[in-house]
Parts: structure tokens; sequence; C-alpha cells
């Protein structure tokens, strides 16, 4: 069974994890992480939004393994921020994904599996997207994994945290394989004894 690397195409699960203060988690996985950059810009663009500051800490302090993916998209809109020009674009998160995983394969060998990490309720929207060898997450799924591999002692404890924080995440359990790849992947690390 193959080990994955993380792709983050969604801001839910950063932000969640940043309000509760276990971004950290992310890093027990022991593997490459991949934010696509709009999708970091959405989540760090005001700082006095609980978790922003978390999510920047994790980026800037493990830049070894954790990658902001630039897209042309995330250049043009910071292109456009920087020049002053205010306006809101929606989509731009979902075009910066779209973008992100239409060129995967030149960050990521395509024979290595991916492991999709999400949050959002309308995941038909990434799955769209999405092509050969992912493994689609929640977070929900992978808090209960992460107790199941004993790398945290409550997934119940931390989802409170989030939600005490004010977040109202999917509580949608997916920990689903690629049906396209001929081997199965695993996003959780060997078992400690």
């Amino acid at each position: 069974m193959k080990r994955t690397v993380l792709a983050i195409p969604d801001s839910g699960p950063l932000i969640s994890l940043g309000v509760a203060d276990r971004l950290e988690l992310l890093l027990k996985l022991d593997m490459p992480i991949y934010i696509v950059d709009q999708v970091l810009y959405e989540c760090t663009s005001d700082l006095t939004k609980l978790g922003a500051r978390a999510i920047v800490d994790l980026v800037e302090n493990h830049p070894d393994v954790v990658h902001v993916d630039e897209t042309f998209v995330g250049k043009a809109a910071k292109i456009e921020r920087e020049s002053g020009v205010n306006k809101r674009h929606r989509g731009l998160g979902e075009a910066a994904i779209a973008e992100f995983f239409a060129n995967i394969d030149d960050k990521i060998d395509p024979s290595e599996p991916v492991l999709i990490l999400f949050e959002d309720s309308d995941i038909r929207r990434i799955n769209a997207f999405i092509q050969g060898n992912a493994h689609l997450l929640s977070t929900k799924a992978l808090l209960v994994g992460m107790e199941e591999c004993s790398l945290i002692e409550s997934a119940e404890v931390i989802w409170q945290s989030i939600i005490n924080a004010g977040r109202k995440p999917s509580e949608k359990i997916i920990d689903q394989s690629s049906p396209y790849s001929a081997e199965s992947s695993s996003w959780k690390p060997p078992q400690v004894t």
C-alpha cells in the first residue's frame, strides 16, 4: 500500500485546524503538503480572523514540508490586488484549484497517490477536477483516523474545539481511495508500537 502526498485545495481544513490551534497535526502525517496559493490567500488575507496567523506560521515555519503551489490564477489575482484594484472576484479559489489539478502531474509523480484533504460539503466541485490516483479525506475523517492511529487522544475533543470557535464544518466522514488506482493508498502513518 502506497503512502501519499497531501494536497489541500480547500480552505476549510486549514481554517478549522487553525481555529482549534491544531495545524501541527498535518505535520504528524509525515508527508509533503501542497497548498494552493489562492486558497492560502483566502485563509490568511485578514490576519485578525481566527486561525489565520496559525496558518501563516505553519507555512513559514515548515518550508521543507509545506509547499505553496503558485498558480496563474493566484499570481494574476495577486498582481491585481497589488495594483490597487479592490474588487472581489467570485470563483478565484475554484479556478486556482482547477489549475492546480490540471497541472498536478508536473509537481507530483503521476504514479504516486495524492491525498486530497477537504471540508467543503460540496465535494462534487472538487471531485470534478480530480482524476487519477487521488485519495479523498474529509477533515472529520482525518481526525477519526488520527485517533485510530493513536496520533491524537480524541477526535471528538478537537472537533468540539473547532465548533466552539464558531466553525460549522461538514460532519461527513469520507476516507476514499481512488477507484482509478491499481494499488490502494493509505494516508495513515504506520502504527507505532
